[in-house]
């Protein structure tokens, strides 16, 4: 479950889908599989929220350990939040 921003410097309260940006960060693939797992329907799917102030300056990446990384967001990518 999503509770706060995913950047810890910030630490903000999620509380509305329409505020901010939810990152949905599948395994890549292949992935370790878990016993008893019968199929990839199973694999377990990260969400990371990012409130309207880190989203406009900052997205999610994963990285190739599978990490996942705050980052500045790349000069010229926007992205459209809508007002507060």
């Amino acid at each position: 479950m999503i509770c706060q921003c995913a950047n810890p410097r910030c630490g903000r309260e999620f509380r509305y889908l329409h505020e901010g940006h939810i990152f949905v960060l599948e395994p890549e693939l292949p992935f370790t599989w878990h016993e008893g797992q019968t199929s990839i329907d199973h694999y377990e799917v990260r969400r990371y929220w990012l409130c309207d102030d880190c989203a406009r300056r900052m997205t999610l990446r994963r990285q190739s350990d599978g990490s996942v990384r705050l980052m500045p967001r790349p000069v010229g990518d926007t992205l459209r939040v809508k007002a507060a």
